[in-house]
Formats: structure tokens, sequence, C-alpha cells
């Protein structure tokens, strides 16, 4: 082969590979500039509104709110040690946490204080 001449053998196996890849890498690479490609959406609703807070209220007082608040609840009891235990009927937790944005309609739980029976 002369001087300057031009191969005209296909490249091999192997450097295909390695130019695939390579053209992948560069890809992933302008993925992971542009932020919407590179981070899932946030998982935090947008347009919500702060869940109520009704712990330590009845469970009366505490689905008044809620329902007034346009949020769907359930209602879970809750069956303590006698160890502080809190006024009967009133609410011990709930979920989501207060002060988080939830859009209307999102079901929270309360867990409502039972006695305990023999």
């Amino acid at each position: 082969m002369r001087l300057g001449a031009v191969s005209h053998r296909p490249r091999s196996l192997g450097t295909a590979r390695l130019a695939g890849i390579a053209w992948i890498l560069g890809l992933c690479l302008l993925a992971s500039a542009i932020p919407a490609c590179s981070k899932a959406a946030p998982s935090t609703p947008t347009g919500g509104t702060a869940v109520p807070d009704v712990v330590g209220k009845t469970a009366a007082a505490a689905e008044k709110d809620l329902k007034d608040a346009g949020y769907a609840y359930t209602v879970v009891f809750q069956r303590t040690g006698p160890a502080n235990p809190p006024p009967l009927g009133t609410v011990i937790s709930e979920t989501p946490a207060a002060g988080s944005a939830a859009p209307p309609g999102t079901k929270v739980t309360i867990v409502v204080y039972q006695e305990m029976f023999p």
C-alpha cells in the first residue's frame, strides 16, 4: 500500500462496539446536562394545601377539620398501654403529617386512642 492511500478494510467488531459505546455515553452525558432528563420529577404534589394538624383533637373534631379542608380520611383505632394514656377518642397521629402539601381529596389516616379492654 502506498503512502497516503486509504484502506477500505472494514473495521473490526471490537472497534464498532467501542464506537457504539462512545456514542451512547455521549448521549448520557448530554441528557445529564439537562435537569429535566437527569432527575425524576419531585414526589411532593404541587398545587396542594397544607394538611391540617389534628393530633390532640377529638376524632369528631379531626374528622370535621379534614372534611372542611377537602380531605378524605380513614380512622384507625389503637389500644395503647397504660403508661401516659391520652384521653379516650384523641387523635395520636396522622398520615400524611400535618403541614405537608397534599391535593384536595387525598386520604388522611388518623390514629385514635381507644381504651384497652381486659
